[in-house]
């Protein structure tokens, strides 16, 4: 049988498929996240309150994260806590709402290095109870 060549690889005529698995929806919103706001990972790491090492799980798709850090993450950087997991898409749009940047910055900025607790906005469309 005579052996043809794809891109360097000899396939004898067999159906070579990728061993790689697509990356996670949260991993790559995490990782947009982290970019849209100008930071490196360890400093992201550093005020949702997680060890660099847990942060660099995230990432690599080792570990999920657990629901508390999954609502520290939404609460810090203001996004709904399903579209971290959810289809990319969606996420990217939310992602590029003025309100939510400009509330995610102030979030960022009083947020305490390694604490990680940062009150979420209030989502479009709720309102404030007051006490009397």
């Amino acid at each position: 049988m005579k052996q043809r060549r794809v891109k360097g690889i000899p396939t004898d005529g067999v159906a070579r498929f990728s061993d790689e698995k697509p990356s996670s929806d949260f991993a790559v919103n995490l990782r947009r996240l982290i970019y849209f706001h100008h930071w490196s990972a360890r400093e992201a790491a550093k005020v949702i309150g997680v060890s660099e090492h847990a942060m660099s799980a995230w990432l690599t798709e080792k570990r999920k994260p657990g629901i508390d850090s999954v609502m520290r993450i939404a609460g810090l950087y203001d996004v709904d806590p399903r579209l971290l997991s959810g289809e990319q898409l969606a996420f990217a749009k939310e992602l590029a709402d003025p309100e939510r940047i400009q509330h995610a910055e102030v979030n960022i900025g009083h947020a305490a290095p390694g604490v990680g607790t940062v009150s979420p906005l209030r989502r479009k469309g709720t309102q404030k109870v007051e006490e009397t």
